[in-house]
């Protein structure tokens, strides 16, 4: 496996990683008739107009396995508060037949890495409340802090934060692993 920067090249695969996870993980979650309407165009289409003009300190990256990319995560300061040492993890994603196999794990890792390179401390995540994702950020070592709601396809959607106060402890070794 390989872990690399993604490039606008990549914005299709990272469509399809994306919108088949979503309408794996999400199915019976989120409301059906949104989760079929995704678009593999559209989302490719907002990857690459955001990979053309990244915000500060966005970076992006994808996992290959043989030429293929399995998995991406998009990462960066944390939107909610304005700091310069907090860092947030928007979006991680690993194929659904890929999953339980470690890929989101490294890639998580190789996240965490950049960030602390970047200055970062603390770590967020956010999930949906009802999402199967959290046991993975529980057995990394994360713990819920806080919450919100939003909106997706008109509909609202209770999302929790997953919080690691201090990316340098040994506590958080599950999550600095790769």
């Amino acid at each position: 496996m390989l872990i690399r920067y993604a490039t606008p090249a990549d914005a299709s695969a990272m469509a399809r990683v994306k919108v088949d996870t979503w309408r794996s993980a999400y199915s019976g979650i989120i409301d059906s008739d949104y989760l079929g309407s995704l678009s593999y165009a559209e989302v490719k289409e907002r990857f690459r107009n955001s990979m053309d003009i990244p915000a500060p300190y966005e970076r992006f990256m994808v996992v290959e396995d043989r030429g293929e990319v399995i998995g991406f995560a998009i990462f960066g300061r944390e939107r909610a508060v304005a700091s310069l040492e907090r860092g947030e993890i928007y979006a991680i994603y690993v194929m659904p037949e890929r999953q339980g196999e470690g890929v989101g794990r490294k890639l998580m890792a190789a996240a965490v890495s950049k960030l602390k390179e970047d200055g970062m401390r603390s770590l967020t995540v956010w999930t949906l409340e009802r999402g199967k994702s959290r046991r993975f950020y529980e057995r990394l070592g994360g713990h819920p802090c806080r919450t919100k709601n939003a909106c997706i396809g008109g509909k609202d959607y209770t999302h929790v934060a997953y919080c690691w106060p201090n990316l340098d402890t040994q506590k958080n070794k599950k999550l600095n692993n790769k």
